[in-house]
């Protein structure tokens, strides 16, 4: 059993750390927002994902020790997998282990809530520069409709309105 715990208390640091270089990849995203960066926030993004393929794995691998190690203390409901958490697992176990799995669970649920405060913040960072970027168009494509173009032979022709997500993709 103490080394399914040791096992588990690397698993639980693994995901802490995770979510800490999830939590700085987002705030570099926000930056990019922020300064228009479109390449870095493609970068941003594609490290967020493979940070959460990361996050899928270690997690499975954290749930199946927990499990384990629940059936093994005689929780209630663990052969089933209901309800076990690494919190219902710390009640169960003695001390200092008890104190460091839940200390441990503590710092994993603060960078998770944080991940997902800079996710929901990227969502209306990224609605609010695409609502930007349609009225720009909307406003250029207007005038655009109004004036005509230019054809190569220099006679004057009516522009054709395209759609906004035509010209961004």
């Amino acid at each position: 059993m103490k080394k399914d715990l040791e096992q588990l208390a690397g698993l639980m640091d693994s995901l802490v750390r995770l979510h800490e270089q999830m939590i700085a990849t987002l705030d570099r995203q926000l930056a990019a927002a922020r300064a228009a960066d479109s390449e870095m926030m493609r970068q941003c993004q594609e490290q967020t994902e493979q940070f959460v393929r990361e996050v899928a794995k270690t997690e499975a691998q954290r749930r199946a020790v927990v499990k384990d190690l629940a059936v093994r203390a005689g929780i209630e409901g663990a052969t089933q997998g209901r309800g076990v958490t690494a919190s219902r697992l710390a009640m169960a176990l003695p001390e200092p282990t008890r104190s460091r799995l839940n200390e441990q669970t503590a710092r994993l649920r603060e960078r998770v809530l944080e991940v997902d405060r800079l996710n929901r913040l990227l969502a209306v960072v990224s609605r609010s520069i695409l609502l930007h970027l349609k009225s720009a168009y909307e406003m250029v494509s207007q005038v655009a409709g109004t004036t005509g173009v230019y054809a190569a032979n220099g006679k004057l022709r009516q522009a054709q309105r395209s759609r906004v997500f035509e010209a961004i993709g």
